[in-house]
């Protein structure tokens, strides 16, 4: 799955969430985007907080039946960061090759 992907489907996710509903969905995404991330982004500070903060909200929910939208709030707004920090990773890529292209077209 994609990162924007995940992010679409979180922020569809937000609703379910402060209706305390579908938590099977909601810890379906919450597992799917710990995957993307330590796979692709493993040694990144926010994967650590993400998980970290993944098994809490769901050790919430869990144990008190509370569905803490800020707690998920900021599980999502860590997944839109690393989102904003792959595409600026991918335009820079792209300029850099660009660039080499075109210096090798002297």
């Amino acid at each position: 799955m994609q990162l924007n992907q995940l992010t679409r489907q979180g922020d569809e996710l937000r609703e379910k969430v402060a209706a305390k509903d579908d938590f099977r969905a909601i810890t379906l995404w919450l597992s799917s985007a710990a995957v993307y991330l330590e796979a692709r982004h493993k040694n990144l500070k926010e994967t650590a907080s993400f998980i970290a903060e993944k098994d809490r909200f769901k050790a919430l929910v869990m144990e008190k039946d509370e569905y803490s939208l800020h707690l998920f709030d900021s599980l999502y707004g860590t997944l839109k960061a690393i989102e904003m920090l792959e595409d600026m990773q991918l335009r820079e890529r792209s300029e850099t090759s660009r660039g080499a292209r075109n210096w090798n077209d002297f």
